[in-house]
């Protein structure tokens, strides 16, 4: 959620008398996907041998009492920074286990997609809700939605499976008898995974951790700006409904070209806002577009039905997410957020391409799966 709320944050910081330079608003306000960074990798060590619900207490556990750390530090300086790190932390530590669990589905993409349509729309209430508390209680008020968010979560674990990924006979099996096939699918597809999402959440977060600023740089009121926001995550949710309807019914490249078409669009429409009616178009078409994720996950899980693809999706999108708002004040030096929104168009071109040679080179892996019914059935030893 903490994404969804990166504008909210970042405007909020900027406006703070306690800070003193863009470069700590953007180091503050990626701290939450730096931890992330940290916690998806410990999930990947971790998440396919242990107890997921475990795993999901303790992730979640630590971003609670990170929050409340947060609420307890008095100014934006160093306190501050460690609490939203180890916040983020324990966020990416329990996602890894969602998106494990996501991988082992029958239709990974449309579970994908469904946690991304929720994940918007409750994000979206969400900012409507906070938008009047942030002029009185700046980002206190965000950090108590995350608590709020963290503590129902704790709540709703005794739902999750305790077997590890690993736990299941056919699991097992594919371990010892898919060797070569999670050796090429790792080899070629880990990297492509890595750097295209990479990518991905880099040129994104860049956009979006600045989208109220860039809508009031071209004459839009905060008001306005921040309406648009709250609207134009109907459109996130509308791209995770046509994954959820559509399925792999026409396979997985066009539908994915599609939705970063939407994408390209909605950053080049960025370029010059028409109005709020304009803007509105570019944000939705941009929300539209972050979609183009969904199918490359179902891709990636069936190459690697043991989970670690996936969580290396999680990593690197965290990662570029962390990367983000540190790019944007880089690339803001001078150049304003005309440079901002151009140098990601750019960016988001060469995502586009990676993204699709990733869909071709796990279609190739998973082309020729690795029988399973020529080795014996391998019972994991007990606990």
């Amino acid at each position: 959620m903490m994404f969804v709320f990166t504008p909210l944050l970042l405007n909020a910081l900027r406006h703070s008398l306690a800070l003193g330079s863009e470069r700590q608003v953007a180091l503050i306000g990626s701290a939450d996907a730096s931890g992330m960074f940290v916690g998806a990798i410990a999930a990947m060590l971790t998440v396919p041998t242990r107890d997921r619900r475990m795993l999901a207490v303790v992730g979640l556990g630590m971003l609670v009492l990170a929050d409340l750390g947060s609420l307890a530090a008095s100014d934006f300086g160093v306190l501050q920074y460690l609490c939203r790190v180890a916040a983020g932390a324990g966020a990416g530590f329990a996602m890894g286990v969602s998106y494990a669990a996501f991988a082992a589905a029958a239709q990974p993409e449309r579970s994908f997609a469904l946690f991304g349509m929720l994940q918007t729309a409750i994000g979206s209430a969400a900012i409507l809700c906070l938008a009047p508390l942030m002029p009185r209680h700046g980002p206190a008020a965000l950090y108590c939605a995350s608590l709020l968010f963290g503590v129902s979560g704790l709540a709703l674990t005794w739902l999750i499976d305790r077997r590890p990924p690993l736990a299941s006979l056919a699991a097992v099996a594919a371990e010892q008898a898919g060797r070569r096939h999670r050796a090429i699918s790792v080899t070629w597809l880990g990297p492509l995974t890595g750097i295209t999402f990479f990518g991905f959440g880099l040129t994104a977060n860049a956009i979006w951790a600045n989208i109220e600023s860039i809508g009031t740089a071209f004459g839009l009121s905060n008001i306005d700006a921040s309406d648009a926001l709250s609207f134009s995550l109907i459109g996130s949710v509308a791209g995770s409904l046509l994954v959820i309807v559509t399925g792999n019914r026409w396979g997985r490249l066009l539908p994915s070209g599609l939705i970063a078409v939407a994408y390209l669009a909605g950053i080049a429409l960025l370029l010059a806002p028409n109005g709020v009616g304009g803007f509105l178009v570019a944000v939705t078409a941009f929300q539209f577009g972050t979609n183009m994720g969904s199918h490359c996950f179902g891709a990636i899980s069936e190459a690697d039905p043991i989970g670690r693809l996936s969580i290396i999706y999680l990593l690197s999108l965290k990662a570029g997410f962390a990367a983000g708002p540190l790019a944007a004040s880089w690339a803001l030096r001078g150049n304003g957020y005309q440079g901002l929104v151009e140098t990601c168009l750019v960016a988001a071109f060469l995502v586009c391409a990676l993204l699709c040679t990733t869909l071709v080179t796990a279609v190739r892996a998973t082309k020729f799966p690795p029988r399973l019914d020529s080795y014996p059935p391998v019972v994991p030893r007990s606990r």
